[in-house]
């Protein structure tokens, strides 16, 4: 595989700020885009217009790349936009296919991000982005290369769908069922968790003891796997000596796991065990008694806002255990909970096989990308492809 530097292959435009009173919401001038922000699965969205006369444009089939934290990002330019100091466009030459080379770009931005420099805020220098190093097959394998990932990347945004589509299904089910948890407009009971539910939470064994305290048996549950799913499997496994130790708990099947605090959108999450299982002290492990726990887990994923309006504290907002115990739930009568639980254990086995579909999908596509950009992959049976031109740019 021959690979040449990025700037041999491509027109690289670096963005600029024009002066923020030529911003606007209104589509007056040409969309502009600042950074990643403006990303979305493949093209970005506009959220802002500019007039400026001093820009930098990006024409259609560009590939936008965000060079200011976070950096490595990219998507497709589909139409003439002005470009903001966050991003640069990249402009292939004939040489080179433009969706290649923005799946290979994708395949690779870890890597790329690790390229940024600044101790405060991480950006990757115009010379640093042309000196990247771009893998050149024959431009019709090229072209394949692009179909084939493209074909595979619409299997997983279809499973992704499929399983948003399965999750509004439960809420409505919850909704014709039982009516908003918050207004509450069927008149059921309320309680606060605490009143019917046993609230507890777990630890961290001291990582100096690492070789005593971990890679036992026993799964132990940090907040960053509590995402408003059932649980499993645990990344890490603690001993039985971290048990006896420290203030662990082991519990058990059906315990619900709600997220104290965490990073961006954790607190507030909740989770079902499906195994007995330790938790840090992050989170917090609610155990009802005499109601239904897939009725209050599902409840408590539709309270997910509420409940993280609840967090208090300083630069970090967090829950407790005395706010958890007294989040109030509707608690309809046992068997209508029961009967409630029994439509979603349904949708939740078809859940479960998309989410493994879903799985095998990203583990085929991460392998192929990695084949394709080795020049590994057989493309003997992948059709030839008529290359699209690139739309008509403006003079």
């Amino acid at each position: 595989m021959i690979f040449k530097p990025l700037d041999s292959l491509a027109k690289i435009v670096a963005g600029q700020s024009p002066e923020s009173s030529t911003y606007n919401s209104t589509g007056q001038g040409l969309p502009f885009f600042q950074g990643k922000a403006d990303f979305q699965d493949m093209y970005p969205t506009v959220r802002m217009w500019c007039t400026s006369l001093k820009r930098k444009e990006a024409e259609p089939d560009d590939i936008l790349i965000s060079v200011r934290a976070p950096v490595g990002a990219v998507n497709i330019c589909n139409q003439k936009s002005i470009i903001g100091r966050g991003l640069a466009s990249i402009r292939p030459t004939s040489e080179l296919d433009g969706k290649f080379l923005y799946y290979y770009l994708k395949a690779n931005e870890r890597q790329i991000d690790a390229l940024g420099t600044g101790s405060t805020f991480k950006a990757i220098t115009q010379v640093t982005l042309k000196k990247i190093e771009i893998p050149v097959p024959p431009l019709d394998d090229q072209i394949r290369i692009a179909h084939l990932l493209g074909k595979v990347e619409g299997l997983i945004a279809q499973r992704k769908q499929h399983l948003q589509q399965l999750d509004d299904l439960l809420k409505s089910v919850f909704l014709e069922m039982f009516g908003d948890p918050v207004r509450n407009e069927k008149g059921w009971e309320k309680k606060p968790i605490g009143a019917f539910a046993n609230v507890g939470t777990g630890s961290t064994p001291s990582r100096q003891k690492i070789a005593e305290y971990y890679g036992g048996s026993i799964p132990w549950v940090k907040t960053t796997e509590v995402q408003n799913c059932d649980i499993f499997r645990t990344e890490e496994h603690i001993t039985e000596r971290a048990l006896c130790e420290t203030n662990c708990s082991l519990y058990p099947i059906g315990t619900i796991l709600l997220a104290m605090y965490g990073q961006g959108r954790t607190r507030g999450q909740v989770g079902y065990l499906r195994i007995d299982a330790a938790t840090n002290q992050a989170c917090a492990a609610i155990l009802p008694s005499k109601h239904n726990e897939v009725f209050i887990f599902q409840q408590l994923r539709f309270l997910y806002d509420s409940i993280r309006a609840l967090g208090r504290g300083g630069n970090q907002e967090n829950l407790n255990l005395s706010l958890v115990r007294g989040i109030e739930l509707l608690l309809p009568p046992k068997d209508i909970q029961d009967r409630f639980a029994t439509i979603i254990e349904k949708i939740e086995s078809i859940k479960s096989r998309y989410q493994q579909s879903l799985i095998d999908l990203e583990a085929l596509y991460g392998a192929l990308s990695q084949q394709a950009f080795k020049g590994e992959l057989d493309l003997s049976r992948v059709p030839q492809v008529v290359q699209q031109p690139r739309r008509e740019q403006s003079k």
